[in-house]
């Protein structure tokens, strides 16, 4: 996995989960009695482009972070795979992955 690649994934989900992200922001805000409502009173087709203001910034933020992680965690990996107790397995066991995760943030 390249840098560009995890990045470029990373930011094609960013840009399908935005809008449901901004959905969420605003029914937490909203100070109605009825969450719903939120969505059923503005009208909500003319404020459809409104749900992708700050996108920009967010895939700014995705490509580099998300880019350097999983490009981060594929490096580990191949270095737990060159230590003698994991040469002749395969694949190593969950836990050795778990620890490489949390090391390199995915």
């Amino acid at each position: 996995v390249t840098f560009f690649t995890a990045g470029l994934a990373a930011m094609t989900a960013e840009s399908f989960t935005f809008p449901m992200d901004a959905i969420k922001a605003r029914m937490q805000l909203s100070t109605s009695d009825t969450k719903p409502a939120t969505l059923r009173t503005s009208s909500f087709l003319a404020e459809l482009p409104t749900l992708y203001y700050g996108l920009g910034a967010a895939l700014c933020r995705t490509l580099p972070y998300s880019g350097i992680r999983l490009m981060l965690y594929e490096q580990l990996r191949a270095v737990l795979l060159l230590l003698p107790m994991f040469v002749n397995v395969g694949s190593p066991p969950f836990w050795a992955l778990a620890v490489i995760a949390v090391i390199s943030g995915a």
